[in-house]
């Protein structure tokens, strides 16, 4: 899925006057925010969220690190700020929230891929409470990391074949064909069968290496006993001729 969203990024990163800016300062973890119970009959203010997403989407606007140290950092950053307007919100708002909060700074507007506006905070706020609700669903973390790993991709990132497959369940392969075919007008039967399709293509290919693996035989052991044949020779002309 072409990473649009993102866009939305330039739009509303807004650049603070503390001197501080690039990952070297935002490649640690984000600070936890802090818990509802916090805030008691005040929530928490507009401005202290709107530092929360500065701060992510300052990160994200930085020149990419290695993906191994973006990735935990992006996360990081991500929660918070869904943490953070959770906390000071309901569920049932976090996305309007990050729309809003997308509008409110137009001053970075992005035009380099002629994306809209709207379209783009639309986006932004839709994929990070997605993160969000697989989260309270199962407790994981793949949503975040698919909104990072998209977003490092799509900003020029490379990210090896081997890391991407490791990194990748399932659950993972079936909902973005899904969504890919989807997306185009497919019924949505036509798209799970696709999606379907495309996992069992997966499946059918683990499943070869698999076999291939186990059908390379080993070659140490030969090389071990050619080994000990040639020393067991050698071993026995010497003998020879000392007689």
């Amino acid at each position: 899925m072409a990473f649009s969203i993102m866009q939305a990024s330039g739009e509303l990163r807004r650049l603070r006057s503390d001197g501080t800016d690039g990952h070297a300062a935002s490649l640690l973890p984000a600070a936890r925010p802090a818990s509802p119970v916090a805030f008691g009959a005040v929530s928490r203010t507009a401005d202290a969220i709107r530092s929360d997403t500065d701060d992510l989407l300052r990160f994200l606007e930085a020149d990419l690190p290695h993906y191994e140290d973006f990735l935990p950092a992006c996360v990081s950053h991500a929660k918070k700020v869904v943490l953070g307007i959770d906390a000071a919100y309901t569920d049932a708002q976090l996305q309007n929230v990050l729309e809003n909060e997308c509008w409110l700074d137009k001053k970075f507007i992005t035009v380099e891929d002629g994306f809209d506006h709207e379209e783009a905070c639309k986006k932004f706020g839709k994929r990070l409470t997605e993160a969000r609700m697989k989260e309270l669903d199962s407790g994981s973390m793949e949503g975040y990391e698919d909104f990072c790993k998209d977003y490092y991709i799509h900003k020029g990132g490379v990210i090896s074949e081997a890391k991407i497959e490791a990194n990748t369940t399932e659950d993972d392969i079936f909902e973005k064909e899904y969504e890919k075919h989807y997306s185009k007008g497919r019924s949505n039967e036509r798209a799970r069968h696709e999606a379907s399709k495309k996992l069992q293509e997966h499946k059918d290919k683990a499943a070869g290496k698999e076999t291939e693996k186990k059908d390379q035989f080993p070659i140490w052991p030969v090389a071990l006993v050619l080994v000990g044949i040639a020393a067991f020779i050698l071993t026995g002309l010497f003998i020879q001729s000392r007689r």
